[in-house]
């Protein structure tokens, strides 16, 4: 070959390098700008949160310094301000529940203490004096309501605290002296805590003086000094009330991308970051994967036999690469829609499995023994498997805050037995035994969901049984520690090293027990640990190998009286509960399902519809007491069909039960929205159907 012949295949070569490397290199960078993009977005949006909820805690703190402000007066009108007690004791009346306030002192003109709600001189760094910077600042005639001062220390070892200042101002316009309400940092942490990733993320909230009041993870380092020398408060800060900044931490050194937001009527500072590297990781990933490919594809294209296939080659693995971005990007967005489509397929076939086989364990006719136990394992696999999927849901639906928590005060006696009911032939099966250690009187509550409790103690128990050996114990305790409730869960099974423990909370990662005989997925404690979250709680696991594993849960201790928890009603009489029922419903299987369940319902007539309009159709012809609606259609959607019945004279009054595999919170409102009067999710139990079916028409018939 010539060398004129050799120069088209090298030019050829050249410039295929040089728009492979190109190509590569401005993917990688976009990929870093959108990393980075997507991380200030992030960091917007927390530290918007931070401020909402700093500000709504602040609007709290001003209003009962004005309370107490308003309080004094009335004191000082009936000349009982020079009584530092009676002072003290009207005060302390004025403290939240939540101990968002930890104590208010009364100031003289001089700094001195007059009154105050501190039964011992806990504030070793509030030393009386007219140079306190929560004081100085009235006696100067400081043009804003509040005056915040630099964090202190409790008495040695306390809590940090945080002074809010309001002036008293005395009849006809005089100074009087300074009210201070001594705040309490930590009563922000929880929920700052929920925002800090664990992978150097860094929350915090400042005064705009520059002091350091809360912080999350919390770090001694940073609190009780001033950083009004930083570039955030010298350089960024003045700039903009709100921003977005990338540089090292002054108190860690670590490189983070920093959302701020600058409370407009308050002197505070909310900040949230997140570590460069966390952001970064991915795409360095990338990168070095693509530098990799460079590398191989210009090597390949030195060989003048090769240029064209690896520089097709290179071509392809370039759009392969763009496609996979794009196919990510898109399964991130249908993420939910797929969660509810897979709810729904799962469900379907099991409401079969588990209701057939709880109408083969309710026929008159009994099975034999081994039929029995045939059809108990069928069962127990079908359970499962809903238990399963039921947590993979509810992670999801954590993940994407559609989780609806509703807290009340929950008796917590009540809620420890019924969990350990649920557990209880598991133990008996493996033979465990289940203890439950009650303080006496029983009436310990706490501030949760009962339902989510439950759940959390029972996936516990549950773990404790599976991982104990016969003859083992699991023990659930309750005790109160001020305003905190402590539940502890205690096995002494087979326990876990340190490494497992550092990887507890991973989802999917059964800590190398994965081909044992335990069935699992991994995820139920980080089901648990989120489910805690939402009940503003904390939990801690410690656990040593072969001595068994103690969980600890603490939530906020409640006084309110508890909801009454309500028991299964019984089944409807003979002479109640009859009346004719449609279903509608486009799968064989369901239909023959609901129509062996209600046939030994006494009165019950069943019609069936295989599609929405001929439901109309029969519910506008036949008028039944109850109708009972699967949501997914082969020609309306039940939606349509509900609307429908609800927009007819004829049919406005029938009440409808929807009865679908779809169980995500949004199908659920939605169906309640529409005027369904009731929503139950499959896989059904007959024994409950049968309940509510009659209940409903005798409620129709009432």
């Amino acid at each position: 070959m010539s060398w004129r012949q050799r120069l088209g295949p090298v030019a050829l070569a050249g410039l295929a390098g040089l728009v492979l490397a190109g190509s590569i290199g401005t993917k990688s960078w976009r990929e870093h700008q959108t990393a980075l993009a997507n991380a200030r977005v992030q960091t917007q949006s927390f530290a918007s949160a931070l401020e909402e909820q700093s500000r709504q805690s602040l609007h709290r703190i001003a209003s009962a310094l004005r309370e107490a402000d308003e309080v004094l007066a009335q004191l000082r009108a009936t000349n009982v301000t020079d009584d530092a007690t009676e002072v003290g004791y009207r005060l302390a009346g004025l403290l939240p529940a939540d101990r968002l306030i930890h104590a208010f002192e009364v100031l003289g003109k001089d700094g001195a203490t007059l009154a105050s709600t501190l039964t011992a001189p806990e504030l070793s760094a509030a030393a009386s004096g007219d140079g306190l910077d929560y004081h100085s600042p009235h006696a100067r005639g400081a043009d804003r309501e509040l005056v915040f001062g630099a964090p202190r220390r409790a008495a040695p070892g306390g809590d940090w605290l945080l002074p809010v200042s309001r002036r008293i101002t005395l009849p006809g316009g005089a100074w009087g002296g300074v009210l201070v309400a001594w705040v309490r940092p930590p009563y922000f942490q929880s929920f700052y805590d929920t925002l800090a990733d664990g992978h150097g993320g860094f929350v915090a909230l400042y005064l705009t003086s520059g002091w350091a009041a809360v912080t999350a993870p919390h770090d001694e380092s940073v609190m009780g000094r001033n950083w009004s020398d930083t570039a955030l408060f010298r350089l960024h800060m003045p700039q903009w009330p709100t921003g977005t900044v990338r540089e090292a931490a002054a108190h860690d050194g670590v490189d983070r991308i920093v959302s701020y937001r600058v409370l407009n009527d308050f002197p505070v500072l909310v900040t949230y970051g997140l570590a460069s590297d966390t952001v970064l990781a991915e795409w360095r990933r990338s990168a070095t994967w693509d530098g990799i490919v460079l590398l191989i594809a210009l090597a390949v294209l030195g060989g003048a036999a090769w240029l064209l296939m690896r520089h097709e080659q290179g071509r392809r693995d370039a759009e392969q690469a763009h496609a996979q971005m794009l196919a990510a990007q898109e399964a991130s967005r249908a993420k939910t829609e797929f969660l509810a489509r897979m709810s729904h397929e799962l469900r379907t076939p099991l409401n079969a499995v588990l209701g057939f086989a709880q109408l083969l364990g309710d026929d008159a006719e009994p099975l034999a023994p081994v039929q029995q136990r045939h059809l108990r394992l069928l069962r127990e696999g079908a359970e499962h498997l809903q238990a399963l999927v039921s947590d993979v849901i509810d992670v999801a639906s954590i993940e994407a805050g559609r989780l609806e928590i509703t807290l009340r005060p929950v008796p917590l006696a009540e809620v420890i037995e019924s969990s350990l009911a649920m557990c209880a032939a598991a133990a008996a099966a493996t033979g465990v035994r289940l203890e439950s250690k009650l303080p006496a009187g029983g009436a310990l509550r706490a501030t949760a969901d009962a339902t989510r409790l439950r759940q959390v103690l029972a996936n516990l128990v549950s773990n404790g049984i599976k991982y104990n050996h016969p003859g083992g114990q699991v023990a659930v305790s309750a005790s109160a520690d001020g305003e905190v409730v402590r539940l502890e869960v205690d096995d002494d099974g087979l326990g876990m090293t340190d490494d497992q423990q550092q990887q507890l909370f991973t989802p999917y990662n059964r800590l190398g027990r994965e081909g044992g005989t335990v069935r699992g997925t991994g995820i139920g404690l980080v089901l648990v640990r989120q489910l805690v979250a939402l009940m503003n709680g904390r939990i801690e696991v410690r656990s040593e190998a072969g001595r068994g594993t103690r969980v600890t849960i603490e939530l906020q201790r409640s006084d309110g009286a508890p909801d009454p928890i309500s028991a299964p009603a019984p089944l409807a009489s003979q002479t109640e509960g009859a009346g004719l029922v449609l279903y509608i419903e486009d799968e064989p299987v369901n239909r023959l399902l609901v129509q062996e369940t209600l046939r030994t319902c006494p009165g019950v007539e069943l019609l069936l519809a295989e599609n929405g309009r001929d439901g109309l159709a029969l519910a506008r012809e036949r008028r039944p007491g109850l109708v009972l609606l699967d949501m997914q259609l082969p020609d309306i959607d039940g939606h349509q069909v509900l609307q429908a019945l609800r927009d007819d004279p004829a049919t406005r009054e029938i009440p409808v039960a929807v009865l679908s595999a779809g169980a995500m919170s949004d199908d659920i409102a939605r169906a309640r929205a529409a005027g369904a009067a009731a929503y139950w999710t499959k896989p059904i139990d007959v024994v409950a159907l049968r309940t509510q079916v009659q209940r409903m028409l005798a409620r129709r018939g009432g």
